[in-house]
């Protein structure tokens, strides 16, 4: 890497996220009013502008590129089927702003993946429905008494785990069922990351403690 491809121009707001599309044939940004859409074959070309209301600050592809999630500021979570990017789903009714997304790499038996959001000291799971009139059903996890940090499926698996300012690491069985809680440092936990091959979880504490799961 010795040379700059391309300067994109997000205008008047400071890039608050970016993700590639797993193809690598797009690259998505979000901050003030929204998100655009960059194609990588042609930097010149215009990006896809999805409006917001307000600020996005969290965005994400699903890992087969077919959507793409926003996290918004107005307490909002937006999601596009790439293939009609004019007709998004709006899901309201979150505590707080949606902080982090995180996509499951399996399936499930719609064919599309899981897709877990956190916001205040709830986590929101959301399933694609057969119906189109529903569109993405959702159901709320709830064991955390802190802010959630962050949230991050098991690699190739259902298991999502959740970290929090309490302190403690929540396991989710097929994201739905409280199946263990990690009590870390008592002072709060501020992120955490997975072994690649899914056999060990590494947390870092608020003030500096790593702990290392397995």
């Amino acid at each position: 890497l010795n040379e700059v491809i391309t300067t994109l121009n997000f205008e008047s707001s400071s890039v608050l996220g970016l993700d590639w599309q797993p193809t690598g044939e797009r690259i998505a940004l979000c901050g003030h009013r929204g998100a655009r859409v960059w194609q990588a074959t042609d930097w010149d070309e215009d990006p896809q502008v999805l409006e917001m209301p307000s600020a996005s600050v969290a965005i994400a592809w699903s890992p087969d590129g077919l959507y793409l999630a926003d996290g918004n500021l107005d307490n909002t979570l937006t999601v596009v089927e790439w293939s009609r990017p004019q007709s998004p789903w709006v899901m309201q009714g979150f505590p707080g702003k949606v902080r982090q997304l995180a996509w499951s790499q399996p399936l499930t038996a719609t064919g599309a993946p899981l897709l877990a959001t956190c916001s205040g000291e709830s986590i929101v799971t959301w399933e694609r429905s057969d119906d189109p009139e529903v569109g993405w059903a959702n159901q709320v996890l709830e064991a955390h008494e802190g802010i959630v940090q962050a949230i991050a499926f098991r690699p190739q698996s259902l298991l999502l785990a959740s970290a929090a300012s309490d302190g403690c690491v929540c396991l989710w069985e097929s994201a739905q069922d409280l199946a263990q809680v990690l009590e870390g440092p008592e002072h709060g936990l501020a992120c955490f990351a997975w072994h690649p091959e899914g056999t060990m979880l590494a947390t870092g504490g608020q003030r500096g403690e790593v702990m290392v799961w397995g």
